[in-house]
């Protein structure tokens, strides 16, 4: 996010993004973290709630959900996919995020390989 960006309500931020794809019927946010932890105590997830509220007030229609981690994520996008048939995602955010977008399915997929050998 850019600096300019930091300083704008979330509000705003979530209406330029609607202005070109009004027709999510899900929304996930989640931490930069690739992988679930085992912490003790449940993360702060205060951004994301806030950020999830503030996409429910202008996508009305929208099911959001929050997630401790990017692999959380991933596995909701796959439940949804199941029920679905498929599902389009749109992942935005920073390189963090997007990396450990890449390093999960990286993981998933090594995974597979080695239960088909």
């Amino acid at each position: 996010m850019s600096a300019i960006d930091q300083r704008l309500p979330p509000t705003f931020l979530l209406m330029r993004c609607l202005w070109y794809s009004p027709d999510f019927q899900y929304a996930m946010f989640c931490r930069n973290t690739p992988f679930k932890s085992n912490l003790e105590e449940p993360p702060d997830l205060g951004m994301q709630e806030s950020i999830g509220k503030a996409y429910k007030e202008v996508a009305r229609s929208i099911i959001y959900e929050l997630c401790d981690s990017v692999e959380e994520a991933v596995e909701f996008t796959r439940r949804i996919a199941k029920g679905e048939g498929r599902a389009l995602v749109l992942v935005t955010g920073s390189l963090h995020l997007a990396g450990g977008l890449l390093k999960v399915l990286e993981r998933e997929m090594n995974r597979k390989k080695e239960m088909d050998e």
